[in-house]
């Protein structure tokens, strides 16, 4: 996998209407029926630069992948982030990332069972 650096702009939203530009590669993939793409905005931790093969499903205003999946590369599935929400569940300080995680692995939980 290649991963891409860039800095973390950990405190964009406190600039008013300030966004951070992420994207829904596909509107219908099956993640989106559990998060918003708002569920993910608080900050990454650099890109993916995914092999051909895998599925981008949230990327950077370059499309460059901020979650992808990867089912051919090895004997099982790989569902990768560059989000830290497991950090930030600990930490309490971003209150929404446990709705997010709790989606993303259900979501990982189902995608494995149909695409294992």
């Amino acid at each position: 996998m290649k991963w891409k650096f860039y800095p973390t702009n950990f405190y964009w939203w406190v600039n008013k209407g300030a966004d951070l530009p992420l994207y829904m590669a596909d509107e219908h993939h099956p993640l989106f029926a559990k998060i918003t793409v708002d569920d993910a905005k608080w900050h990454y931790h650099g890109v993916y630069l995914p092999p051909a093969h895998a599925e981008p499903i949230l990327v950077n205003e370059l499309g460059e992948a901020i979650i992808y999946a990867d089912r051919e590369s090895y004997p099982g599935n790989l569902y990768l982030t560059t989000l830290d929400p497991d950090y930030h569940l600990g930490q309490g300080f971003i209150p929404k990332v446990e709705h997010f995680l709790d989606a993303y692995l259900e979501w990982v939980e189902e995608d494995m069972r149909s695409n294992g």
